[in-house]
C-alpha cells in the first residue's frame, strides 16, 4: 500500500473449509509450514458454512466464536507478512430464512444462478458481504474492508453463468426463470432466430454476459462505495472461453482456475471411486497451462488462485517447471496451489495418507513449491520481452471466432507472452496487438520459434530459458540461480550446469542455488529428484489404474528412481553431496567423482526426495 512502485508477485495455498478455523497452536504450526514452503500468501476458501451461526434461521448471520478465530488467523497472517485472498460465495447454502422467493431450496450451490436474476438473492449476498467485510477485526483493528493485508477478493467463485445458469447443484427454479427472460431478451432486440442452434445459442451466451456483467457492476459499486473496501476484485475465475474476455476486461482483477487431470466421480461427488486420465500435460503439448494464457487482459493483474497436478497423477512432477516456468515467462501475478487442506484435523496431526488435492501431507507437492518458489517467486525466469494480446471482437459471437482460443495463438504462449483485449479498447504500452487470424509474420522475430511450435511441438523461449519438446515429453530450464529437467527417461542436459544421464523413471530433477549466488559458483545447491508418491494398498479397478477404488494407507511408498547427476559449476573446492530426509534431516553422503555422483530413491532406508550439495571455501 505504501510502495505503489514496487512490483509484488504473488505465491501461497487454499485453506479450505474447517481448515479456516484453526486453534491459535494449529495457527502457529500452519505458518511455520507454509513460510518453509516458500508462500507469501493464502486463499481463504469454503469458510462460508464455517462462519455461520448455526441455528439461525437465515444463512448472513455470523457466528462470534468462528468470527473471532477467522479474525486471530487473519491477524497472524499479516503479523507474518502473508497477504490473503478470500471469496464472497463459494459454498453458503441458503435457508427458507433468507426469504429469496426464487430460492426453491434446490441445489447446493443457489446462490451462483440466483444472484444474477433475483434481486433478492443479491441483495443477500450484500449482507453476507457487510457482516464479514465490517467487523472490526479486534488483532489488528481494522475492518478487513480497510486492511491492505486483504489484497483481492473474488465476487462469487467459479460462476460464469454459460456454465451454473443450468448446472446440477443449482437452483432448479432458477433454470426455468433464465429461460423465460431469454425469450423476453429476443423480443426486447427484436432479434427473430433462423432456427439454426448456433444462432439460437449464440445469443443466449450473449444474453447471459450481458446479465452477468450488469451484476458484477453492482457488487463491485456496493463493495467499492458503500463498504469503501479497498482490494483488487475479480470475478469469473474458471473457463478459457474468449467469450468471456469483454466482461473480464471491466473486472479491476482477472483470475482463473485450472488443473491437470481433475477426478471425476461416476457415483458421488469428491468421493471415492474416481477416474482420471493419467497422462503427461507436456506431452498435451502442456495444455497446462497452455489454455490459461490467452485469459490474461491485458492491463490487469492476473492471478490463478487455483491449480494443481493432481493425485493419483503418475507424471505430477511436470507441475513445479511447466506450471511455475511458464507462469514466470507470461509474467503473471500470482498462484495459489489448491489446497492445503480441507479440515483442521490434517493441520493437526497430519496422520492420513495423500489424497486428490491436499499439501499438507504430500511430499511432492511441497517439494515442487520449492521449485516454483525460485522459478517463480525469486523471478529466477526472466519474462518474456515482448508480449503480443489478440484483439476479441466487441461482439465475439458475430465475428464467428470459436470460443475457444485458437490453439496456434496458445502456442505462442511457449516462445513469449500472450494475452487478450476487446478490440477498440485501450492496452498498455508495449503491448502488440494480433487479430484473431495471427500468423507467423505478426510477430517478427519470434516467428520462427513459434513456427517450429506449431509444426513440430518443441519450442524454445524467446529468452533462451525454456525448451519443451512435447513429442519426447521433455522440458528444460536453465536459468542463473536455478535449472531444471524434466523428462520419462534417459539422457538430458538444462543446457547450463545441470545434466543427466540413465534416467530410469519419468521424473523432474532441479537444482536450486540457495545462497543466491548463480548455480555454476554457488556454495549451496538444494538437488530435487522428484519421481512420484503413493499410498500403500490403494486399489484400482482396471489394469491401468486409472478407475480408482480407494484411497489407501500410510505408510507413503515412493517411486524408485535413479540417475547420474553432473553439475558443471565453477572450479573449486570438491562436491560435497548429502542426502536429506522428508524433514531435512541428513541420512548419509553420496562418493562424488569429479563433478558427477548417482542418486537414487532408495538410497537410503526411508527414500530420498532431495540432496544437499555443498563447497567449502
Amino acid at each position: 500500500e505504501n510502495a505503489p512502485e514496487k512490483r509484488i508477485r504473488l505465491f501461497g495455498t487454499n485453506l479450505v473449509g474447517t481448515a479456516n478455523f484453526l486453534e491459535r497452536e494449529d495457527v502457529e504450526r500452519f505458518l511455520s509450514a507454509i513460510e518453509r514452503l516458500g508462500y507469501n500468501t493464502v486463499r481463504l476458501h469454503h469458510f462460508e458454512e464455517g462462519i455461520l451461526k448455526q441455528d439461525a434461521a437465515d444463512s448472513v448471520t455470523l457466528d462470534p466464536v468462528k468470527l473471532d478465530q477467522f479474525h486471530y488467523l487473519i491477524s497472524r497472517l499479516k503479523e507474518r507478512g502473508f497477504y490473503i485472498s478470500l471469496d464472497l460465495y463459494a459454498s453458503r447454502k441458503l435457508k427458507p430464512g433468507d426469504n429469496i422467493p426464487e430460492f426453491d431450496n434446490t441445489g447446493d450451490y443457489s446462490m451462483k444462478n440466483l444472484i444474477c436474476i433475483s434481486p433478492a438473492a443479491l441483495e443477500n449476498w450484500k449482507r453476507f458481504a457487510r457482516n464479514l467485510l465490517t467487523a472490526p477485526n479486534p488483532y489488528t483493528g481494522m475492518s478487513l474492508a480497510e486492511d491492505p493485508v486483504l489484497c483481492s477478493m473474488n465476487l462469487v467463485n467459479e460462476n460464469p453463468l454459460t456454465g451454473t445458469w443450468n448446472h446440477a447443484r443449482s437452483s432448479r427454479a432458477a433454470q426455468k426463470l433464465y429461460r423465460q427472460k431469454f425469450e423476453e431478451y429476443l423480443r426486447s432486440q427484436k432479434t427473430a432466430p433462423d432456427g439454426k442452434s448456433i444462432t439460437r445459442n449464440g445469443l443466449f451466451i450473449e444474453f447471459l454476459n450481458a446479465l452477468q456483467l450488469r451484476c458484477i457492476k453492482e457488487q463491485m459499486r456496493f463493495l467499492k462505495e458503500e463498504l469503501g473496501v479497498k482490494a483488487l476484485l475479480t470475478d469469473l475465475n474458471c473457463y478459457a472461453e474468449s467469450s468471456l474476455a469483454g466482461v473480464r476486461s471491466e473486472l479491476e482483477l482477472v483470475d482463473n482456475h485450472q488443473y491437470w487431470d481433475h477426478p471425476s466421480y461416476p457415483l458421488k461427488r469428491g468421493d471415492y471411486p474416481f477416474v482420471f486420465q493419467n497422462r503427461s500435460s507436456i506431452s498435451m503439448n502442456a495444455n497446462n497451462p497452455r489454455s490459461l494464457m490467452p485469459t490474461r487482459v491485458f492491463g490487469k493483474p492476473f492471478t490463478v488462485t487455483e491449480f494443481n497436478f493432481c493425485v493419483p497423477n503418475t507424471y505430477r512432477v511436470e507441475c513445479p517447471s511447466v506450471f511455475g516456468g511458464y507462469a514466470a515467462l507470461q509474467d503473471w501475478d500470482g498462484l495459489y496451489r489448491f489446497c492445503y487442506s480441507h479440515t483442521i484435523e490434517r493441520i493437526r496431526k497430519n496422520t492420513i495418507a495423500v489424497s486428490c488435492f491436499e499439501s499438507v501431507a504430500d511430499p511432492i507437492m511441497q517439494l515442487s513449491d520449492r521449485i516454483i518458489a525460485m522459478l517463480f517467486l525469486r523471478g529466477d525466469v526472466r519474462p518474456a520481452p515482448e508480449v503480443f494480446s489478440m484483439a476479441v471482437p466487441e461482439n465475439v459471437l458475430d465475428s464467428r471466432l470459436a470460443l475457444n482460443f485458437p490453439l496456434k495463438f496458445q502456442m505462442l504462449g511457449f516462445v513469449t507472452g500472450i494475452g487478450s483485449h476487446v478490440a477498440g479498447r485501450s492496452f498498455p504500452a508495449g503491448v502488440t496487438p494480433v487479430s484473431p487470424g495471427v500468423d507467423f509474420n505478426d510477430v517478427g522475430k519470434n516467428a520462427a520459434l513459434w513456427q517450429e511450435m506449431v509444426e513440430k511441438r518443441r519450442a524454445v523461449s524467446a529468452t533462451g530459458e525454456l525448451k519443451i519438446d512435447a513429442p519426447s515429453g521433455t522440458l528444460a530450464i536453465c536459468t542463473p540461480r536455478s535449472e531444471s529437467v524434466t523428462l520419462p527417461a534417459g539422457n538430458l542436459s538444462s543446457g547450463g550446469v545441470l545434466s543427466v544421464k540413465d534416467v530410469s523413471t519419468h521424473a523432474t530433477i532441479a537444482a536450486l542455488s540457495l545462497d543466491g549466488k548463480k548455480l555454476a559458483e554457488s556454495r549451496s545447491i538444494l538437488l530435487l529428484h522428484l519421481t512420484d508418491i503413493s499410498n500403500s494398498d490403494a486399489t484400482f479397478f482396471d489394469s491401468d489404474c486409472r478407475f480408482v477404488n480407494s484411497q489407501g494407507k500410510l505408510p507413503l511408498l515412493v517411486r524408485r528412481g535413479s540417475a547420474e547427476v553432473t553439475l558443471k559449476v565453477a572450479p573449486g573446492a570438491p562436491l560435497q553431496v548429502q542426502a536429506l530426509s522428508a524433514d531435512g534431516d541428513v541420512l548419509g553422503e553420496l562418493p562424488v567423482s569429479g563433478n558427477t555422483f548417482p542418486i537414487a530413491t532408495d538410497r537410503f532406508p526411508g527414500g530420498v526426495l532431495a540432496w544437499h550439495v555443498t563447497r567449502q571455501e
